[in-house]
């Protein structure tokens, strides 16, 4: 199940999946309010804009089937889910698979 404003979505829970932890700067993210060392950014003076990872998010490597990832959602350390969606395209990820990733800029978020 995805997360949505109603519910956090079912998360992975088996063998060589755990959480991603990146910080909130700018070697992680790139900046919605201007240019950043590594790359560009749609971002706006306001404070809204669109923003995406600047390094690769890469998770465990499967030691066991995950299913169907079908959304992600962005926590902070207290555990408060931030922002969720669906993925564009799922993905299943069995067992012997490679690391599942976010290669650099292909999450992207948008804040209005």
């Amino acid at each position: 199940m995805n997360p949505s404003h109603l519910a956090g979505g079912t998360e992975v829970n088996t063998t060589g999946y755990a959480k991603v932890f990146l910080i909130p700067n700018t070697i992680d993210w790139y900046a919605t309010q201007g240019q950043t060392i590594t790359g560009p950014s749609t971002g706006n003076a306001a404070g809204g804009g669109t923003t995406g990872n600047a390094t690769a998010i890469v998770f465990g490597t499967p030691g066991a089937n995950w299913g169907v990832i079908t959304g992600f959602s962005i926590i902070d350390n207290a555990g408060n889910m931030l922002i969720w969606d669906a993925l564009t395209n799922s993905k299943t990820v069995n067992n012997g698979d490679p690391a599942p990733s976010f290669p650099a800029n292909a999450l992207q978020v948008t804040f209005s």
